[in-house]
């Protein structure tokens, strides 16, 4: 099962509860330590007093063995059950809500939003309303050759979410296909950001990410040879731009100035900048209170604290 951490912000059910953000992980990740960079404030603390006081909300996705418990359920299909079923009993969609997701997190909000649309959850009825924004950042909407590299290693140990992420491959199709179908449907109204990476992942990001403490053992060496070491580049973008976008009319594709792992840290040259700009995006359909919305006199539901 997810779990839910609440990262930043006023306490769920509280009385300065008025916004959600919602934040899912991608492979291998966690709730906490995906968004949060290794040394400085995490940005999530910045989005929250933007957004006048936003709760920060993230789950820690699980991966899952190959087969799971449900006949004909797949591994993301169950986590997509299992995360709007909690988001539903928590009574989350109380409050105007905001859903990111990064890397695989992206393909999960896709199939999120998918379940909410086929009708199996009707404890959220009405209250899909109240999301009111999508992000996906850095995510393979039609596949990538990393993302491929990493689900054949997964699949080695028996845990993957996704049967197949290789480039334009079915499995991503009929997500994408379902997901789009629901925003045609129920989500039409609802804009989506886009944060694209375009640099290639370098050996000083990979091990900033990975193994903090490894590259402060180098620091030894001289300056100028530590720099160029650290500069080397590992990879291409993993995620490129071709991929990276979702193909919606209310989508806005922001480029940084950032790698694939530096992305959801958001400690890249210009992550200030691109968070204004998502922020511009949002906040004026957060602003309302939905406390007084006649939505909520309608549903009454007990809040589960986070």
């Amino acid at each position: 099962m997810s779990q839910l951490e609440r990262l930043y912000g006023p306490e769920v059910g509280s009385a300065g509860w008025k916004v959600n953000v919602i934040l899912l992980n991608g492979l291998k990740g966690s709730g906490r330590d995906t968004w949060t960079p290794p040394v400085g404030e995490a940005w999530w603390q910045s989005l929250s007093q933007q957004l006048g006081g936003a709760t920060i909300l993230s789950y820690d996705i699980p991966q899952r063995p190959l087969r799971v418990q449900r006949a004909n359920e797949t591994p993301l299909e169950c986590n997509a059950r299992e995360i709007i079923d909690d988001i539903a009993d928590r009574g989350l969609l109380n409050k105007k809500t905001i859903i990111a997701g990064y890397s695989f997190g992206g393909i999960l909000l896709k199939g999120m939003i998918a379940e909410v649309h086929n009708g199996k959850h009707r404890k959220i009825g009405l209250r899909y309303q109240n999301i009111v924004a999508f992000a996906f950042v850095g995510v393979p909407h039609k596949g990538s050759v990393w993302a491929t590299i990493a689900m054949f290693a997964l699949r080695l140990f028996s845990t993957t979410n996704l049967k197949d992420a290789s480039l334009r491959s079915r499995t991503l199709k009929d997500v994408d296909e379902r997901f789009k179908n629901a925003v045609d449907e129920r989500f039409r109204h609802v804009p989506v950001v886009s944060i694209i990476e375009t640099k290639p992942i370098s050996l000083g990001t990979l091990l900033d990410a990975h193994a903090p403490r490894a590259k402060g053992h180098l620091t030894w060496l001289p300056e100028q040879l530590l720099s160029r070491l650290m500069s080397v580049q590992i990879y291409r973008p993993v995620v490129e731009k071709h991929s990276a976008t979702a193909d919606l009319d209310m989508e806005e594709l922001i480029e940084a100035d950032s790698c694939h792992l530096a992305l959801p840290h958001f400690n890249f040259a210009d992550a200030q900048g691109v968070l204004a700009k998502m922020v511009t995006v949002v906040k004026p359909l957060v602003e309302v209170d939905p406390a007084g919305d006649p939505l909520f006199e309608m549903f009454g539901q007990r809040i589960k604290t986070v």
